[in-house]
């Protein structure tokens, strides 16, 4: 069996690596792969949002078959007709939470990988290469690093104004200059290794090693950031949106629907903080384990740690 995994093409390989890590990922982590799947959820959810929610999330009306329209109840209990109820001004409470989960997603995914590119781009030349070049960079990020985060988002935000794709941007440059110390020391642990001084002495150029070499086997750490960098992007997201530093109204962010109508209407409607509340929870708690599953799984030091933890 092992000579004709080793015999396999490339393609054929790699899919067995991926059904094998598929395989002890449902094994060993049943609550990391349960929460996989809540996340691949809220993902699809977010994506198909036009064709899941059954009404726009600013919609206060709705056209009745004669043609003409009637208004939404305020403040409306979940019923058949909203299922989680509707807000202060008459709009679902159901398709504003499967809207908010595009924009949660989309903070998260494109945030993260953002963000990671910038931590590539910073930590791999500085733990290669070293020397003076990694003083200077450090000392950089020592100075990015000590203003406080929140106090600097709410600063750059109202520098660059409120919008989804400035908040995108400015969380992937903070948590990538962060994370390019986590990536540094990841390099510098393989920098010294016989392939890369094999690689260096016959001369093989700085970019190949860099791309074949340095890359690919910091690959696994690279997945687990970001799948660590989500929830806090998401948290930051809807803590700037509960600000009203966020994604501008109407669009339905989780941290702006618990910042107006739930304050204003906590004690006679009560639910309208429980759903987005709730939603933004379970996606938090859910990305977390699956980090943490693929973090046991992916770490070669944690493997044999006592088998590892069962989440």
């Amino acid at each position: 069996m092992a000579q004709a995994t080793l015999g396999a093409p490339p393609v054929q390989q790699r899919r067995n690596q991926f059904a094998d890590f598929f395989r002890r990922l449902v094994r060993t982590k049943p609550l990391g792969t349960v929460s996989a799947v809540i996340v691949l959820v809220f993902f699809f959810v977010g994506v198909f949002a036009n064709f899941i929610a059954p009404h726009g999330y600013n919609d206060q009306k709705i056209r009745n078959e004669d043609g003409t329209t009637t208004r939404f109840e305020r403040l409306a209990s979940p019923s058949f007709n909203h299922f989680l109820g509707t807000d202060s001004i008459g709009r679902d409470m159901f398709s504003r939470i499967i809207y908010g989960a595009r924009i949660s997603m989309l903070v998260g995914v494109v945030g993260s990988i953002t963000s990671l590119i910038v931590s590539c781009l910073i930590g791999i030349p500085s733990g290669y290469f070293g020397g003076k070049f990694d003083l200077v960079v450090q000392r950089f990020i020592d100075a990015w690093l000590v203003f406080p985060d929140l106090i600097l988002l709410i600063l750059l935000v109202a520098l660059t104004g409120p919008s989804l794709w400035n908040i995108v941007f400015i969380l992937g440059l903070q948590y990538g200059l962060g994370g390019s110390r986590s990536v540094r020391g990841a390099v510098i642990g393989i920098r010294q290794n016989a392939y890369i001084e094999a690689s260096q002495a016959v001369g093989v150029a700085t970019p190949r090693i860099l791309l074949r070499h340095v890359l690919p086997n910091v690959a696994p750490f690279l997945l687990v950031l970001v799948t660590t960098r989500m929830p806090g992007m998401m948290l930051a997201e809807s803590g700037l949106s509960f600000l009203g530093l966020g994604v501008p109204p109407p669009a339905p962010s989780w941290g702006g629907m618990l910042s107006s109508a739930a304050m204003s209407y906590m004690l006679r409607a009560p639910l309208l903080a429980v759903w987005p509340g709730l939603a933004l929870s379970v996606v938090v708690y859910s990305t977390n384990m699956f980090g943490d599953a693929l973090r046991d799984l992916l770490d070669p030091r944690l493997r044999g740690a006592a088998g590892g933890s069962r989440y």
